[in-house]
């Protein structure tokens, strides 16, 4: 299990409104990388399973503008959520439903 504290949860995997960090394998541009390994993003969505995996949407604030265009934007239940990353379980590193617990780990 990846959870920070065992006891808090008795999930697998990140749930909707959990906090994460998280390490982007597959993305080329290597500032996106630093930005979400070293900032904390907050689950909002997952997506069905995709090769029998889910899809975790990740929201992220603050990000610098000139990372801006590399984030996407998507619609849930007739609102509109910005500043937005697809990413797999294998890039989700650390997560909690406690944002304080993820600071040391940033």
């Amino acid at each position: 299990m990846k959870h920070l504290k065992k006891f808090e949860s008795i999930e697998d995997n990140p749930q909707i409104g959990d906090y994460v960090i998280c390490e982007d394998k597959y993305d080329d541009e290597p500032e996106i990388a630093i930005f979400i390994s070293q900032n904390i993003g907050q689950c909002i969505d997952i997506k069905p399973p995709i090769y029998s995996r889910p899809i975790y949407i990740i929201q992220y604030k603050n990000i610098p503008k000139k990372l801006k265009s590399e984030f996407t934007s998507s619609w849930k239940e007739g609102h509109k959520y910005r500043d937005i990353l697809e990413l797999g379980i294998d890039e989700i590193k650390y997560w909690s439903k406690n944002k304080k617990d993820l600071y040391r780990h940033k």
